[in-house]
Parts: C-alpha cells; sequence; structure tokens
C-alpha cells in the first residue's frame, strides 16, 4: 500500500506512532547521559523535567542519583583492595598509600622515616613487614617495600591523570584507621599537582583519590595538612608521576 492510499485516519495514526517512537528513543538517549551524573546535575534536571511538566520528577531524580550513588560504591569498594595503612611496631599510624604493582612496592607521601618494624595493613586484613626506600624531596612522593616477596598484592589501577577534567567527581580514600571517604570535585590541574575540592567531609591529610571507575589519579601531598575548611581544596601527586616514578 502506498501513502496515497492510505486514509486520514490512518496517516494520523502513522504520525502518532512515530512521534511515540522517536519520544523513546530521546529518552533512552537522556538516561543514558545523566546515568553517572553528579547530584547537582541531577536536582538541575529535576527542575527541568517540573518545570515543563508542572508534576515533581521524584521517580526520575530516583533513579539517577541511585546510580551516581552506585558508582561512587562500586569505585570505593575497587580502590579500597590497593590502598595500604602502614604502623610502626608499636601499631602507630605512619601513612596510607596504594600498591603500584603485585611485587609489593607502596606509593605514599610522608616525610623520610627511620622507623624499624614497619607493617601495611592491607583491606583484607592481612599485615606484612614493610621497608621504608626513599622520598623525593621535589615530588614529596614516598615509596616503601613490602618484605614478603612470595605474596602477589592487589595493585592498584592508575589512571592517565592527563585526561582528568576540572570539575569532574573524585573520591578521597583515608584509612588511618578505617576507611573514612569525601566525596570531591576537580579544582584544579597541574602536570605535577591536582587540587581537588571536597563537598562532604575531610580530605584527611594521608588519602587516595580516584575517579568513579575506582582508578587512583592521586596521592595526597606530605605537605599538604590536615583541611579544616570546607571550603578548601588538597593537594595530590598525580597518578602519572606516581606511575612515571614507579616504573623507573
Amino acid at each position: 500500500m502506498s501513502m496515497e492510499q492510505l486514509t486520514k485516519q490512518q496517516i494520523v495514526l502513522l504520525c502518532l506512532l512515530v512521534s511515540l517512537v522517536s519520544a523513546v528513543a530521546v529518552g533512552t538517549v537522556i538516561v543514558s547521559l545523566v546515568y553517572q551524573a553528579p547530584a547537582p546535575v541531577t536536582q538541575t534536571v529535576s527542575h527541568v523535567i517540573e518545570r515543563s511538566s508542572g508534576a515533581p520528577a521524584a521517580s526520575q531524580t530516583t533513579v539517577v542519583v541511585k546510580s551516581y550513588d552506585q558508582a561512587v560504591t562500586s569505585a570505593i569498594a575497587s580502590a579500597d583492595k590497593s590502598v595500604a595503612r602502614i604502623t610502626d611496631a608499636s601499631g602507630r599510624f605512619i601513612a596510607v598509600g596504594v600498591f603500584v604493582g603485585s611485587a609489593g612496592r607502596i606509593a605514599a607521601s610522608i616525610e623520610p622515616v627511620s622507623e624499624h618494624g614497619l607493617e601495611a595493613h592491607l583491606a583484607d586484613g592481612t599485615v606484612v613487614p614493610v621497608t621504608f626506600l626513599s622520598t623525593d624531596q621535589a615530588t614529596d612522593l614516598s615509596f616503601f617495600q613490602s618484605q614478603s616477596i612470595q605474596k602477589t598484592y592487589p595493585a592498584a589501577s592508575l589512571a592517565d591523570s592527563d585526561a582528568l577534567k576540572l570539575g569532574e567527581s573524585v573520591i578521597a580514600l583515608s584509612d588511618t584507621s578505617t576507611t573514612t571517604v569525601a566525596l570531591g570535585i576537580v579544582s584544579s590541574l597541574d602536570a605535577t599537582v591536582i587540587q581537588a575540592s571536597p563537598t562532604a567531609g575531610l580530605f584527611d591529610s594521608q588519602a587516595i583519590l580516584v575517579n568513579l571507575a575506582g582508578e587512583v589519579v592521586g596521592v595526597k601531598k606530605a605537605a599538604n595538612i590536615k583541611i579544616q575548611s570546607s571550603s578548601a581544596t588538597a593537594s595530590f601527586i598525580p597518578s602519572n608521576v606516581i606511575n612515571a616514578y614507579a616504573t623507573s
């Protein structure tokens, strides 16, 4: 049957069908785009929906926020496996670092230490003896080495810090006694330092910075003392710098 043979009623029904299919396609694209959007973005989406439809957008907001929360919790679970809490022989906290290879090399940022009997506490409860290697004065980057060479360690996935974007969501993981987290955004970028602004909680003086994919993007600089204001920024050694030193 050709278009000329269609009745007016059939043409109207055909137009309605095309409109419906187009609306479904557009809705699918919108949901995909906001799937991992930060909370401020979801709030903006809600306001737009409410103003255009006159009805609250509770269901749409719930879906997007839930997806963002899932991305955050998944990233924390993934990155936390490679975090190591380092203590001295008496159990006093020394540093928090991240495994940069399966052979037990740990990257952190700390002033040089001379203590003996250092131990690394892993997320799974494993405790292994470690040795302090060095601190690079130019970058504040430090390295420890596990003395248990028979064990395979959960190496972190290092992100390409050059690919970070201003405003990108990040998570700071601290493990001074138990794992704590703070959410924030990238507020400043440089080849040698990343600055992040917290939106909730504190970026502890010892922290690992990760993206929403669970990849490590930085280690808190030792010189950047604990933040007291939620409007302040914290400085992190970029993952590309860590990777360059770890593989040299």
